[in-house]
């Protein structure tokens, strides 16, 4: 088990960064020595107390006595104990410095982490994404990496350090009685290993448990937030508040018996260290020792046991910690390894290495989903001419998003090849064939940001200059709105666009895959959540574009392709006619009934 914790933490601490482990591990062996020189200072200070003579029957404390030129005994007393003290605090502070540079290295470690993982979800094909919930995505990124850090990279640090301290604790106390001391270590370290072996299963169970709770809780308030228009017109407020508190209530009834189980030890060892104090005591005189000396090595004990039980009860709090939490780990450790296999490599081109001169062409193109064993597409052939206008329709189901989904380049075809001009069309070319498109979805997404920053969306970080998003704006119909608003372009949408109809939001997005100018125009149904009349308002804008760019549409009514050159039908997968919208009218049944629609 030691070891598969090794290796999974190999995944999330990077080479670079394992040195920061160990200058952290040398910090926890200085403050190991600092505790204990701390401890050993007590007692020589209590001899003293309870029996001035020592300061000149030891050679040592005779030595500073005469060097430092005391004057009395007292005085000598008052610099041992300001020494002491001096000891103590100077204990306590780098104790503090060292909590601060674990708890730095732990917090940089999950913003890393983070970015490691945004980074590697979105080097991602697009069919990750397909088998993916996004909110069990956000839940990794923002939950999960920060429980992995809190609840089992820091708590490893911690043992590390606690351990340390603790060992040379009883290094000390085997120096000065190694008998009592192992009593002591037997008693106090085989009470928390016996309650660890008890509950360590049970804990990886709650801690598989509240995993799935988490998960569960984003999925149910990503639905909430997400279709919030619906929830209230339907009135479902009290359903969905039952369906959260379920998850919700067993995250708590886990996570409150996870915090019992790591503390419900220290009380059970606060009786066994009173008691133990007790027996010390008698132990010693037992021995026939004298009352200075067992004071002395009362203080010893007494403060080794209020150094030493917050060390075994941290050791063992923060083991319980890793138990719960190390499925958080696992999670996060399992989604790098898949991405790490998955991620494409794309070779560096110029820019405009890739672009379109001629036409693109498809050449017995066949695709299926990896889970799937049908083809979506089958022996599709199909050749798109520079500054020519394309339609695809079909029934649902037919093919026409998938086709797109691969112009675009998000898909990458199982069998056949694609050609842009002469050239193969690769996995490593597809990123620059990326930037010759502007694509219009048929859901546009818009961000709580200014109409400008929304047409300008994913700009790179370029200057953006008002005149191309207005110019980008009059193409898609959108400007004269735009003008008429009280902050024009710089009029905040809302959260997803809330603040405007469906319509607009469309012309946003036709404005928006404009702005960057692109070689090839596509519109997944683009245009269907306009009216007629808008529609045809923005279907003759983009006809003005015709021979100026490639443009490539999926039809939500037929009426608005009648001017393409080419329209390809499809279905189950396959093209089964085409033709231009007159040849199709006459030829083709099936396109003559759509068309009346």
């Amino acid at each position: 088990m030691i070891m598969q914790k090794y290796k999974i933490l190999e995944h999330i601490v990077i080479k670079g960064e394992r040195s920061k482990v160990v200058f952290l591990f040398i910090g926890m062996l200085i403050l190991g020595s600092a505790e204990m020189a701390g401890v050993a200072s007590v007692v020589p200070f209590m001899s003293m107390v309870t029996d001035s003579s020592i300061i000149f029957t030891n050679k040592y404390l005779n030595y500073f006595y005469v060097q430092f030129n005391f004057q009395n005994t007292d005085d000598f007393l008052f610099f041992s104990g300001m020494v002491v003290l001096g000891f103590m605090a100077t204990a306590n502070l780098y104790s503090i410095y060292m909590n601060w540079k674990m708890q730095s290295y732990v917090f940089m470690q999950e913003n890393n982490l983070a970015l490691r993982m945004l980074k590697k979800y979105l080097s991602q094909d697009y069919v990750f994404f397909l088998n993916r919930n996004s909110s069990d995505l956000s839940k990794n990124i923002l939950a999960e990496i920060g429980r992995s850090m809190s609840g089992v990279f820091f708590p490893i640090l911690q043992v590390m350090s606690k351990s340390i301290i603790a060992a040379m604790l009883l290094l000390l106390l085997l120096a000065a009685d190694p008998q009592l001391a192992l009593t002591i270590l037997v008693a106090l370290g085989g009470i928390y290993v016996f309650i660890f072996i008890l509950v360590r299963r049970l804990l990886h169970k709650i801690g598989n448990t509240v995993a799935n709770t988490i998960t569960q809780r984003y999925k149910i308030l990503s639905e909430i937030f997400s279709s919030i228009k619906i929830l209230k017109l339907k009135g479902g407020e009290d359903e969905l508040i039952n369906t959260y508190s379920i998850p919700s209530k067993k995250y708590a009834r886990f996570s409150a018996i996870s915090t019992v189980i790591s503390h419900a030890p220290r009380y059970i060892l606060e009786i066994v260290a009173f008691g133990g104090i007790m027996i010390i005591v008698l132990y010693l005189i037992s021995k026939g020792e004298s009352n200075s000396y067992v004071i002395s090595y009362m203080a010893l004990y007494a403060f080794a046991g209020y150094r030493l039980l917050p060390a075994l009860q941290a050791i063992y709090s923060n083991l319980t910690l890793i138990h719960y939490n190390f499925p958080a780990l696992e999670a996060i450790v399992a989604d790098l390894k898949i991405i790490e296999q998955d991620i494409i490599k794309p070779k560096k081109l110029n820019s405009g290495e890739v672009t379109l001169n001629n036409q693109i062409e498809f050449q017995n193109i066949n695709f299926k989903y990896p889970e799937t064993q049908e083809y979506l597409l089958k022996n599709i052939n199909i050749s798109i001419k520079k500054n020519t206008s394309i339609a695809f329709i079909g029934e649902t189901g037919a093919g026409k998003s998938t086709l797109i989904d691969i112009i675009l380049g998000l898909h990458y075809p199982d069998r056949g090849s694609i050609f842009l001009d002469s050239s193969l069309m690769t996995k490593d070319k597809y990123a620059e064939w990326k930037r010759c498109i502007g694509y219009v979805p048929q859901d546009i997404y818009l961000t709580d940001d200014t109409i400008k920053n929304n047409i300008a969306f994913m700009s790179n970080g370029i200057d953006i200059l008002l005149s191309d998003v207005m110019e980008a704006a009059k193409v898609a119909s959108i400007h004269d709105f735009i003008m008429e608003l009280p902050d024009q372009y710089e009029t905040k949408v809302g959260e997803r666009g809330v603040r405007l109809s469906g319509g607009q939001k469309q012309r946003i997005g036709i404005a928006r895959a404009l702005f960057n100018d692109p070689e090839v125009l596509v519109l997944d149904e683009a245009t269907s959540a306009m009216d007629t009349i808008t529609e045809e308002a923005v279907m003759k804008a983009i006809n003005n574009l015709v021979n100026k760019k490639t443009i490539i549409i999926i039809a939500h009514r037929i009426t608005t392709i009648k001017d393409c050159d080419e329209i390809y039908m499809l279905d189950s997968g396959e093209i089964v006619d085409h033709g231009n919208f007159a040849e199709l009218t006459s030829k083709n049944i099936k396109f003559k009934e759509m068309a009346k629609k």
